[in-house]
């Protein structure tokens, strides 16, 4: 049996998705080549013969191997699945901090256009009524003008003293026109200036609004991909726990996939020999057969010490059904059903020398 102490790698390593990646596609590739073998060697099983018990325990031992490197994948997609969220919450929340920034600096934008708003609306307003209060002047001299030429002409002699009264009262008449002309270019001037403040405030408020809403949306996004990571973290943490719980060290996945390299080849290998075997006569069979028989008391022992991880893990599923599918979970019961056996011997733990590896 093996060391009680021995624990079998099948976790990545926090930062490690684009080993992960490489590592899934090598592992379905191996699986597959595994389940073909297997079903090879269940069909030379089904041939009859004194091999057919050493191909049967050849093809648990396949498909052992294979379930094994499935559930390395499903660990390291669930990591794959929690760094890909941690990444999109960083992102949003720097998005957050960048749109609050923004926004700040569009409300202060928007106040200063409407404060030049207000300065141009009451400097437009007092050249208004500068303009009005001129034209209302330049009425009262134009009259005032009409009235002393009318009295210079009815005193019949118009003497010097209206001369000069007239003369002032046209210069006058004069200097108001030509002030109340400027003070109307300045009303034209100051309304252009307006309508330009207004302009700009509306632009500045309608910024203000695009940057506040996109904000919003932001921490709304963060907010779900909060919710979602914290349930994919428990799901996680609480997968990990059960592993860790079987004996499974969640430390190291690129040890645990030349580990397996290595029980595929092997098993590959004597999948070949035994094969080999068959060809060769009777006593390679005898010698294959004894193979198989204690091979198959081995396989059995695991079997059964499966039950109680697999009961575990779906007590486990249901508590992380919000976060991930029930179904992966158990999937993950049936292939640690293969690793839950506490053998006592080191002999006992391996099927010729290379099931699970543990020594």
């Amino acid at each position: 049996m093996a060391n009680p102490e021995t624990k079998i790698i099948i976790a990545a390593e926090d930062r490690a998705s684009a080993a992960f990646s490489a590592l899934g596609e090598e592992a379905k590739s191996a699986s597959a080549q595994l389940n073909d073998l297997a079903e090879e060697a269940g069909q030379l099983a089904a041939e009859g013969g004194r091999a057919a018990p050493a191909f049967t325990a050849l093809a648990e031992e396949m498909r052992s191997i294979g379930s094994r490197r499935d559930l390395v994948e499903q660990f390291a997609a669930l990591k794959r699945e929690t760094a890909n969220l941690d990444q999109s919450l960083s992102a949003a929340a720097s998005g957050v901090d960048r749109l609050a920034s923004e926004m700040d600096g569009a409300r202060t934008a928007t106040a200063s256009a409407a404060a030049a708003q207000s300065a141009a609306s009451a400097n437009l307003t007092q050249a208004k009524s500068r303009y009005e209060a001129l034209r209302n002047e330049v009425k009262e001299a134009a009259e005032s003008l009409k009235q002393l030429r009318a009295e210079a002409k009815a005193s019949g002699a118009p003497t010097q003293e209206y001369a000069d009264k007239i003369a002032a009262a046209d210069q006058r008449l004069s200097s108001l026109r030509q002030e109340a002309k400027g003070a109307a270019a300045s009303v034209t001037a100051l309304r252009q200036q307006y309508s330009e403040s207004a302009r700009a405030t509306g632009e500045a408020e309608q910024a203000e609004r695009a940057i506040t809403n996109e904000y919003k949306r932001t921490v709304s996004e963060a907010g779900k991909l909060s919710v979602a990571l914290g349930e994919k973290n428990r799901a996680l943490n609480a997968t990990r726990s059960s592993l860790d719980a079987a004996g499974v060290n969640t430390a190291n996945l690129a040890t645990e996939q030349k580990r397996l390299d290595f029980a595929t080849r092997d098993v590959a290998n004597r999948f070949d020999t035994l094969r080999g075997s068959v060809r060769s006569g009777a006593g390679a069979i005898d010698q294959a057969g004894d193979y198989a028989a204690d091979a198959a008391q081995k396989m059995g022992l695991l079997d059964r010490a499966g039950a109680a991880l697999n009961t575990q893990m779906g007590k486990v599923a249901a508590a992380v059904a919000g976060a991930f599918a029930v179904d992966r979970l158990i999937g993950f019961a049936a292939g640690l059903a293969y690793l839950s056996g506490n053998p006592r011997s080191s002999a006992g733990a391996r099927i010729d020398g290379s099931l699970w590896l543990l020594e």
